[in-house]
């Protein structure tokens, strides 16, 4: 095992079929083998020229988006499954075991905003309550609004704080009712 724990090479090459650069990279130098690499080595240098390097780069700045996401109440795990990035790599950047990562990963974290938040997580209710007085003062009763989040009957919605679906929910309807208009 190497130190990322993933097998070397040479263990894995024997087992993926010839023509491919994992089984150049074990040790096989037959003629398909050989031009995979060179495939691989192409497409990298292409890449490169165009300006789409994937190199490692510092993990700083995507720590600090992650430690602010987190303060606005998207964790980690979230960013991982959106910004399509490992949760293992993930964890180790918001938690500073790992000071460098590659520029795509970098960068597919960084594009993860606030939107993000899991329906789940707890924001602040002042804003839904305020949409909510606002379809009611538009004639809705509390039951029919209540649906929207998907309550039967009664709207269980706490006054400080409240899940991101009940918001979501509640600001779709909003919309609905109010035209997005507020006050």
């Amino acid at each position: 095992m190497s130190l990322s724990g993933m097998p070397p090479a040479q263990v894995l090459g024997p087992r993926h079929p010839h023509g491919t650069r994992i089984r150049y990279m074990g040790g096989c130098r037959c003629l398909p083998c050989r031009a995979a690499n060179a495939r691989y080595a192409t497409e990298c240098r292409v890449r490169c020229e165009a300006g789409e390097s994937n190199e490692i780069v510092s993990a700083a700045s995507a720590r600090k988006h992650l430690e602010a996401l987190g303060a606005m109440g998207v964790g980690y795990k979230t960013v991982a499954r959106v910004a399509r990035v490992s949760r293992t790599v993930a964890a180790k950047i918001r938690f500073g075991h790992r000071a460098h990562c590659r520029r795509q990963v970098r960068d597919r974290i960084l594009e993860v905003g606030r939107w993000a938040i899991a329906d789940g997580a707890h924001v602040d209710a002042r804003p839904t309550w305020k949409r909510i007085e606002e379809i009611r003062a538009a004639g809705w009763p509390k039951v029919k609004i209540a649906e929207a989040p998907g309550n039967k009957r009664a709207l269980q919605i706490g006054r400080r704080r409240c899940t991101a679906g009940h918001a979501r929910a509640i600001r779709r309807l909003h919309r609905q009712v109010c035209g997005g208009r507020t006050g």
